[in-house]
């Protein structure tokens, strides 16, 4: 029941955000305020990357700032979702509320999986290869 409400109550957010009005851009603006401190969280201790997302996704909310939080995103995310992020990109722009809703969605996939990791390295597992022990050689990065 509280999933279901939960979801629900998103869903509201989420198309209220696709409407106009000075209450939209009230709305988008909290949201990307919660974003843009979300995206800090995944390097907790590096201020200077957090200058640079402040900068790069301060001042009015536009076309644009799709793309940002898009190569935001790249930085942080798992390489399995490298492609998904690029189809994102060559359907932008979107309807903000639309795109805001998928990408918190993805936002919030991305921080439970870092989540996990730092509670599995903290219980003594092995996050890389359970077998060998050994990390990868043929990791690539988000971007």
């Amino acid at each position: 029941m509280d999933k279901q409400l939960e979801e629900q109550f998103k869903k509201a957010f989420f198309d209220i955000l696709n409407t106009d009005g000075p209450k939209h851009q009230e709305h988008i603006v909290k949201l990307l305020s919660e974003i843009k401190n979300k995206l800090c969280q995944f390097v907790p201790n590096r201020p200077d990357i957090h200058e640079k997302i402040e900068k790069d996704l301060n001042g009015e909310v536009t076309w644009e700032t799709q793309r940002k939080l898009l190569d935001w995103i790249e930085q942080f995310q798992a390489p399995v979702y490298d492609n998904m992020v690029k189809e994102w990109k060559t359907q932008l722009p979107e309807q903000i509320g639309d795109f805001l809703k998928k990408y918190y969605h993805h936002l919030e996939i991305n921080f439970k999986h870092l989540h996990d990791a730092k509670v599995a390295l903290a219980r003594g597992e092995n996050i890389f290869n359970p077998v060998t022990g050994e990390m990868p050689t043929n990791m690539k990065t988000g971007r």
